[in-house]
């Protein structure tokens, strides 16, 4: 049983969540067709509701929405993609009494709820750093501390709310390894998890032997963790043996098998890559949304290192 806290700030969710399956519905019915002319108080009005409605998340995809270039050739493909997940995330709250406790925290994790139920999984590994990530909501903030556990082969993270412009608890340099347990946070495919012992910290000296051989690999593993976790927001992957590529002024990723991964644009650390890359194979970790893929940081031969610490290069 929730907190009273905690129901009335759930049952203010719901009604937001009714709220927005009206608007999609009407959205509908009056085609899509001019969708990218629509002014951006048309989306807005809405994202600013779900604000309210303490659902960040989804009042930032609205904002994106707003922000599409009317000329974007892909329009039509983006809008259905994340108006078809919004409506996911409804049909979620429609059916909110019969979900298991644990799709039901997958749930409000997605839609921007920081994480608080204790799930069953604990994991003593070492946990390599690979890097911080922030996510800005409108006013909300949260900071994410990216981990890959060596022996059990999975990744974790750290996620924490900023305030007054700081983050609240240690920071964990890029490269360096926990040694201790991580208890993960209730959901069908747990991640985000909090530091059950103090960690013993050394430093990783050994390059890394582990992650996917191959990009195929990879999406196999995320459309399996997809199909439990239909919401799921993002997917960790360390990438091995990898090289960066430029096509028609996109970056790309290849590997051995010639399979390519579409790099985020705009990619401001592409000529690091390659520069570090030298026509040889990386080691990469980044997060990849079903579309494209955000590298955070690079193995180099000085060590793991964070790409948000470098100057940006269009």
């Amino acid at each position: 049983r929730l907190p009273q806290n905690q129901t009335n700030k759930l049952q203010l969710l719901q009604t937001g969540m009714s709220e927005l399956e009206l608007w999609l519905k009407d959205l509908i019915r009056n085609g899509l067709a001019d969708l990218p002319e629509r002014p951006k108080k048309y989306w807005t009005a809405m994202a600013d509701r779900l604000v309210d409605a303490e659902a960040p998340i989804i009042a930032h995809t609205l904002h994106t929405l707003s922000k599409v270039p009317v000329k974007q050739k892909d329009w039509p493909e983006l809008y259905l993609r994340q108006l078809g997940q919004l409506y996911l995330f409804v049909q979620g709250f429609n059916h909110w009494d019969i979900l298991s406790p644990e799709t039901q925290a997958d749930l409000k994790t997605a839609v921007g709820w920081l994480p608080t139920q204790c799930g069953n999984l604990e994991i003593n590994d070492t946990w390599l750093v690979l890097g911080r990530t922030q996510e800005v909501y409108g006013r909300h903030r949260r900071l994410l501390t990216w981990l890959w556990g060596i022996s059990s082969q999975r990744p974790a993270a750290f996620i924490q709310a900023i305030k007054s412009g700081k983050a609240t608890s240690n920071h964990y340099t890029t490269g360096t390894c926990l040694n201790g347990p991580i208890q993960f946070f209730a959901g069908n495919w747990p991640i985000f998890g909090f530091q059950s012992a103090p960690p013993t910290i050394t430093k990783n000296q050994d390059s890394v032997d582990f992650g996917f051989d191959f990009i195929d690999n990879a999406v196999n593993d995320y459309t399996q963790v997809k199909a439990t976790v239909p919401w799921l927001p993002f997917f960790p992957m360390l990438l091995k043996q990898v090289k960066p590529i430029r096509n028609d002024g996109v970056w790309l990723l290849v590997d051995e098998a010639g399979t390519i991964l579409p790099v985020v644009a705009p990619f401001s650390f592409g000529w690091h890559l390659a520069g570090f890359s030298n026509g040889r194979n990386l080691t990469l970790f980044g997060i990849w949304d079903g579309t494209a893929f955000d590298p955070i940081s690079v193995e180099t031969d000085q060590g793991w290192l964070d790409l948000r610490i470098l100057r940006g290069v269009r």
